[in-house]
């Protein structure tokens, strides 16, 4: 298997582990995703979520739409931009957060078990500039 190939194979087997973490909460990795970047930094617009995350715009737009009924985030016209939202949590979305975060918690204490405190450090800051 080359370079490539690993990797898409070792990405795909993370989300899957994810989604069935997250499962129990009734939200998918890519959920939580937005949720996490969101409570990270409060009111961003669509854009700036698909910036931070480096997703596409119609799979956010997609994405948040179903959160949005699912009643996990609002959405509000941008003061700034008439042609922008801006995304907010919900007091149900906020309510979640804690066991986002200690899933994702868990998930990266297993994932990086074997490193050196240093190669840890620095792939934990990595993730966290991601989001």
């Amino acid at each position: 298997m080359d370079m490539p190939q690993a990797i898409s194979v070792l990405y795909r087997k993370m989300i899957l582990n994810l989604n069935m973490r997250f499962e129990p909460l009734n939200i998918s990795c890519s959920k939580a995703m937005l949720m996490f970047s969101l409570y990270k930094r409060e009111g961003q617009t669509q854009n700036e979520l698909c910036q931070r995350l480096d997703l596409d715009k119609s799979s956010v737009a997609k994405a948040l739409a179903r959160m949005e009924d699912d009643g996990l985030v609002t959405k509000r016209t941008s003061e700034k931009d008439a042609r922008a939202f801006i995304v907010i949590l919900t007091e149900k979305a906020e309510q979640l957060m804690p066991d986002i975060l200690c899933i994702q918690e868990k998930w990266m204490n297993e994932l990086t078990e074997e490193m050196t405190e240093i190669e840890r450090s620095a792939f934990c800051r990595s993730e966290e500039r991601r989001v």
